[in-house]
C-alpha cells in the first residue's frame, strides 16, 4: 500500500540538565518534589524523564507524571519505570514512560517520591532552559501531594524527551499526498467507465 502510517520524530521538549548546579532539594517519606513541563500544539507521546539525582542513602526513587491541577499537579496519569540503581552522587538519571499521550498546549508534573531513604534532586539558580515545553516552574509537599507550594525561581534539572504523534514528516507528506491523488484518480476512472457500460 502507498499509504503508510503516519511517522513520529524525537523531540526535546524541555531540557536544563546541562545548567551549573547550584544545590539540592530532598524528597523523603511525604515530601515530595515536583517540576513542570509543557507541550506545544501537538499531541506527544512521552519517552523518558531524566532528573539530576542523588541517591546518598539508599533510597527507592518513584516518578509519577501528573496532569496540571493549576500551578500544581493534579491527577497521576503514569509512575514511570525506574532504572535499575540511583548513584551516589549527582548524575543524570533516566525514568522511562510507557508512551504517555501528552495532549496539546498543555501542561504536565513530574514527581518525586522516595519509596525509602532520601534522593536529592538538584537545582540551579539559572531559570533559562531549551525545548518548547520548557518551564522554569517547580514545588514541594510536606504532606505526601495534599498541599503544593511552587515556585519559578531556582527550577529543579532534568530532561523530558517524547515523540509528536501523528505529525508526518515532510518525505511523508509528500507520499501521502500523491497516495490521495492516486486513489483519487483510479475512483474516478472507476466512475467513468462504470457511467459509459465499460465497467
Amino acid at each position: 500500500m502507498l499509504i503508510s502510517a503516519a511517522l513520529a520524530h524525537a523531540d526535546l521538549l524541555s531540557d536544563n540538565a546541562s545548567n551549573s548546579t547550584d544545590g539540592t532539594e530532598t524528597a523523603s517519606g511525604d515530601r515530595w518534589l515536583t517540576a513542570s513541563f509543557g507541550t506545544g500544539g501537538s499531541p506527544y507521546k512521552l519517552q523518558s524523564v531524566t532528573l539530576l539525582l542523588a541517591n546518598t542513602s539508599g533510597g527507592v526513587a518513584e516518578v509519577d507524571l501528573y496532569t496540571d491541577g493549576g500551578l500544581q499537579p493534579e491527577s497521576l496519569l503514569e509512575t514511570l519505570r525506574p532504572p535499575s540503581s540511583t548513584a551516589a552522587d549527582l548524575t543524570p538519571t533516566t525514568f522511562i514512560s510507557d508512551n504517555a499521550t501528552l495532549s496539546p498546549n498543555s501542561t504536565y508534573w513530574i514527581v518525586l517520591k522516595a519509596d525509602s531513604g532520601e534522593l536529592d534532586w538538584a537545582w540551579t539558580a539559572d531559570d533559562s532552559g531549551t525545548g518548547e515545553g520548557f518551564q522554569d516552574t517547580w514545588g514541594l509537599s510536606d504532606d505526601a501531594g495534599a498541599s503544593w507550594y511552587t515556585y519559578d525561581v531556582y527550577p529543579t534539572q532534568f530532561s523530558v524527551n517524547a515523540d509528536v504523534s501523528g505529525a508526518p514528516e515532510p518525505s511523508t507528506k509528500g507520499l501521502l499526498a500523491a497516495a490521495g491523488f492516486l486513489t483519487a484518480g483510479i475512483l474516478l476512472l472507476r466512475r467513468y467507465r462504470n457511467q459509459d457500460g465499460r465497467g
